[in-house]
């Protein structure tokens, strides 16, 4: 045999063992149990794993951060996710008789998920003003007996008939607040010029808000600027603001937590830090 076609022979040979190696060394062998098991959850049912990091089984995730919400007798307390003491703030609605005005869970909500402990009190339903201070410190007692709450750092709010009662109960209760939210006091029949005649006992600094269109059951807007002025006749410190008109009448721009909003948790963290 010729070398040449012997040399031809061997590269066959050498070819066809290759061959066989690598077909050997590509078949994949068989994964063992445990291997990269669980790498990948892809468990559309939305029974994924559950770490123990995860604690927030049961709790109130309808805000922007979980909360604590109880309801008696149509009043609400409403406690940040946490470990406390919190600030803690009252908040006095509006209304006539059993007709409500403003948002009663939904302030107290906010409120809690800005870091407030909040108790939004629940009045009688009578159209007499008579007995409602009284209601309203009934709520004070609750909300400072709530064991997380600070009662070294306590701010008011109140919307139209709470606006005048929070005044009030700041000139009852001075010792107790570091911040006072008046939006659209009512006149109460005669009781806000009352109450305007001394208000030498008031201690915190009071935010005043209204709409430029709050004039039509009363006029807010002279309200505010009467109780403006009688504050700062008596040296006290007030802020007032008046937005612009709100749909058909602005007395509805406190119905709900709105645009205002901003401005009250941006007075409250000043004053109740």
């Amino acid at each position: 045999m010729k070398a040449s076609s012997l040399f031809s022979l061997v590269l066959v040979a050498l070819s066809f063992s290759a061959l066989i190696l690598t077909v050997g060394c590509s078949s994949a062998s068989p994964r063992s149990p445990g291997d990269d098991a669980g790498a990948q959850d892809d468990d559309d049912t939305g029974n994924g794993d559950v770490t123990a990091d995860d604690d927030d089984i049961g709790d109130d995730d309808s805000g922007p951060s979980p909360l604590s919400v109880e309801e008696s007798g149509g009043s609400y307390l409403c406690t940040p996710k946490g470990s406390g003491p919190y600030p803690g703030v009252l908040y006095n609605h509006g209304g006539l008789g059993d007709v409500v005005g403003g948002d009663l869970e939904g302030t107290c909500r906010a409120l809690a998920e800005a870091g407030y402990l909040a108790y939004a009190k629940k009045r009688r339903e009578t159209t007499s003003l008579a007995g409602h201070l009284d209601d309203v410190l009934a709520g004070v007692d609750t909300l400072l007996g709530v064991p997380d709450v600070d009662d070294t750092r306590l701010g008011v709010l109140g919307f139209s008939r709470g606006g005048l009662l929070s005044l009030q109960l700041a000139l009852e209760r001075p010792e107790l607040w570091d911040a006072v939210v008046l939006m659209a006091p009512a006149p109460g029949n005669g009781a806000m010029g009352q109450t305007l005649e001394d208000v030498s006992a008031l201690a915190a600094p009071v935010l005043l808000l209204v709409s430029e269109n709050d004039t039509f059951q009363s006029n807010h807007v002279q309200i505010n600027l009467d109780v403006e002025a009688a504050l700062l006749a008596a040296g006290k410190e007030v802020e007032a603001i008046v937005y612009p008109p709100f749909a058909d009448d602005g007395h509805t721009l406190f119905f709900e937590v709105g645009d205002y909003w901003p401005d009250v948790l941006s007075f409250l963290s000043e004053h109740i830090p």
